[in-house]
């Protein structure tokens, strides 16, 4: 696949050449465009999925849109909404044995929720796996039984319901079960008398010190031992096969269960997750998710989400000779993180191998981790806002003058590493 991006002017000629992007020579498949609002970054991103396209058919291309701006003819796109009835349900089970199975759904979804909102301390880590292992249980899917983790094996004797993926509403619905029997409903008593039992131990603790000591107390240690023996009977009456004690232990203490179960409400809240997912059009060319109705957590999380689910599927599939799908991210600085196992550093990385590659679009170039700018074969530049330019002419490694050169809409300045380049060669190119 060849693409046409614009004209320079080489040293030893008085004539312009084309700059040209060859998929059979470049690096790797993966773009950064760089571009302040109004630098035309939006019109070169959808001329270039129109050229590709046209080039290679079977090319698919998946916009995350933050704006909701990046819209072209021919697209499917899906809008989440809070009034949607379709969305995201990111606690699918994937059968796969290497890259599948119950706990790595489970930590996905909390390392999501707590790299892209408020961080989950380490109790309510612990407590909502636990919960989640719990609730993949209730359905059928158990973490150390990989032929579980389907609908057509199902072992469960009369279950309460039909094997199913859980959902984030679903998961909301199993929290509140938790706290009505483990601290509110028919295991209170038990809870009541465990905690009548650890006071009164303690009061007899404190009173056996004193008399050890010589010293008068009120207590009588005697009575004390007889209540002791009282409540521990009545908290074994109350305990009908032991797992009140074991959920104490799993789900922490009511204040971390309740904090977190507030979390999970705040996500069914957000418009995000669902239980039925958009299906795209096969035929089209470009599938876009509108973002721009969710909130900046929100957003956070849906790219991490779908980027996740795209290179799952694909690592899923194999190793393949080209690209097939391009990810377009605009206004990545919002997404992008340092972190090296942060899925789109993981991306950088590892995509290309498995037919996916990269558009990473941003105003700001600085916000980007060297890391991930080494990974991109293709740096576009379409301007930078003056109070970046020495920043991003550090990171970039070219003169500062030359950035400042950039007519916007006429020109920019691109670098296209091919295979066997030692080094990052930069021309001044003229926009067609």
């Amino acid at each position: 696949m060849r693409i046409k991006f614009g004209t320079y002017k080489p040293e030893e000629g008085p004539e312009e050449v084309p700059v040209y992007w060859d998929s059979a020579k470049v690096m790797n498949s993966h773009f950064t465009v760089i571009g302040p609002s109004g630098s035309g970054k939006t019109t070169r991103l959808r001329r270039l999925m129109a050229g590709m396209a046209l080039v290679n058919p079977k090319i698919r291309f998946v916009v995350l849109d933050p704006h909701g701006d990046m819209g072209v003819t021919g697209e499917d796109s899906f809008r989440f909404s809070t009034t949607s009835e379709l969305g995201l349900n990111p606690l699918i089970v994937r059968e796969d044995p290497d890259y599948g199975g119950v706990t790595r759904a489970i930590e996905t979804f909390i390392k999501t929720i707590s790299r892209t909102s408020r961080p989950l301390g380490s109790k309510q880590e612990h407590t909502l796996h636990n919960i989640l292992l719990d609730l993949y249980a209730y359905l059928g899917f158990h973490a150390d039984r990989p032929e579980t983790w389907n609908y057509r094996f199902d072992d469960r004797h009369n279950p309460e319901m039909s094997k199913r993926h859980p959902t984030v509403k679903t998961l909301k619905w199993f929290m509140e079960r938790k706290l009505t029997q483990v601290f509110l409903g028919t295991s209170s008593e038990t809870v009541a008398a465990l905690d009548d039992l650890s006071r009164k131990l303690r009061s007899m603790d404190r009173a056996i010190k004193k008399e050890i000591r010589g010293e008068e107390t009120s207590v009588d240690v005697d009575k004390l031992k007889d209540k002791c023996r009282e409540l521990f009977e009545r908290f074994l009456e109350g305990m009908n096969d032991g797992q009140e004690v074991s959920a104490l232990f799993r789900y922490g203490n009511k204040d971390v269960l309740q904090s977190c179960y507030e979390r999970i409400c705040n996500l069914e809240r957000s418009g995000l997750f669902r239980a039925d997912t958009y299906v795209f059009d096969p035929s089209a060319p470009i599938w876009r998710y509108d973002l721009s109705a969710l909130s900046s957590d929100g957003q956070r999380m849906a790219v991490d989400f779908i980027l996740d689910e795209i290179f799952s599927t694909a690592r899923g599939e194999g190793q393949k000779p080209e690209t097939e799908i391009f990810i377009l991210l605009d206004e990545t600085h919002k997404f992008i993180t340092s972190e090296p196992d942060h899925i789109i550093s993981v991306l950088a990385r590892e995509a290309r191998k498995f037919g996916l590659g990269l558009i990473l679009s941003s105003q700001n170039l600085t916000d980007f981790p060297d890391e991930i700018l080494a990974q991109m074969g293709t740096k576009f530049v379409l301007g930078v806002d003056p109070i970046f330019l020495d920043r991003a002419a550090k990171k970039l490694k070219v003169d500062t003058r030359r950035l400042e050169r950039i007519q916007t809409h006429k020109s920019s300045i691109i670098a296209i590493k091919n295979k066997g380049d030692s080094g990052t060669r930069w021309l001044d190119m003229t926009l067609v």
